[in-house]
């Protein structure tokens, strides 16, 4: 990890991720949806047993941890790139997740916890990541570094909320048919992966926040008019009357409201202070 003598934030802001880069960087919003749909498809079959649908969903998830905390450091010894941010949010967020989750069956690694909530045990791998990380970096100064491309670029704050969405896509979708929300997910997937990629291909960093922000409005428009054609005039055990097309676009007008203010405010916020200091070389977005 080069020391923060040698950042330079011209390169920070304005460079775009090769190809590789570029293509590590998508991962995360096509690989958990497809996992996802794979794993619905083979189970809707039937066919299994108990034990071996526990074996092939703690061998997918393993998995799927494993990629995610190899990238983590490599993205740590490389000094941050853009790439980077799509990881740091998810893992952090579903160890906490984890913490008050118990996952009978689930064996993470050769581990679990039986019926038993995670607890303190859901922080342990980002634990010892981030220190294996801090020790394969031989620097002192990471955070030092890792602050500086968040101050040059805080557009990488909004790629790792937007990398959080196709987890929430999935969220909003709860109770809803499988079979009927399956294409929905598909296009989501495509959709958030493409901005991804446009993203990361980006120079100007007003069109990397207008690409993100485009791309979640595409997927809420679609989801939106999925959720409302379905619920409206449903009545499940658990509702006192049927849904209406007022309450599911009421609803999903205040989760764009919570995502655009996420997606928005950190490179607004950081451009304002930015263009309050006088010595700032850096234009504002």
């Amino acid at each position: 990890m080069k020391s923060t003598s040698f950042i330079d934030p011209l390169k920070i802001r304005y460079s775009k991720e090769n190809k590789l880069g570029t293509f590590i960087g998508a991962i995360p919003f096509f690989l958990f949806p497809l996992t996802s749909v794979i794993a619905f498809i083979f189970f809707s079959t039937g066919s299994l047993s108990d034990s071996a649908g526990e074996q092939i969903t703690s061998l997918i998830v393993s998995f799927y941890f494993l990629i995610y905390f190899v990238i983590y450091v490599l993205g740590w010894l490389r000094g941050f790139p853009r790439w980077w941010f799509a990881y740091i949010l998810f893992i952090l967020l579903f160890s906490v997740y984890l913490m008050n989750t118990s996952t009978p069956g689930l064996v993470l690694f050769g581990f679990s916890t039986g019926k038993e909530v995670w607890g303190w045990r859901a922080l342990l791998p980002v634990g010892i990541i981030t220190l294996l990380a801090i020790l394969l970096s031989f620097s002192r100064q990471p955070f030092k570094i890792l602050w500086k491309t968040i101050w040059h670029d805080p557009s990488r704050l909004s790629f790792a909320f937007y990398a959080l969405l196709p987890f929430l896509n999935f969220i909003i979708f709860d109770e809803v048919n499988s079979s009927y929300e399956l294409p929905f997910h598909i296009a989501a997937t495509t959709i958030f992966t493409i901005g991804a990629v446009l993203y990361l291909r980006q120079t100007e960093p007003w069109k990397r926040l207008l690409i993100l922000y485009v791309s979640n409005l595409i997927v809420w428009l679609v989801s939106t008019a999925a959720l409302t054609y379905y619920w409206t005039g449903r009545q499940e055990f658990w509702m006192r009357s049927p849904a209406t097309a007022k309450d599911q676009i009421t609803g999903m007008l205040i989760y764009l409201a919570f995502i655009s203010i996420c997606l928005l405010a950190p490179p607004l916020i950081f451009d304002f202070v930015r263009n309050m200091r006088k010595k700032d070389p850096l234009p504002s977005i």
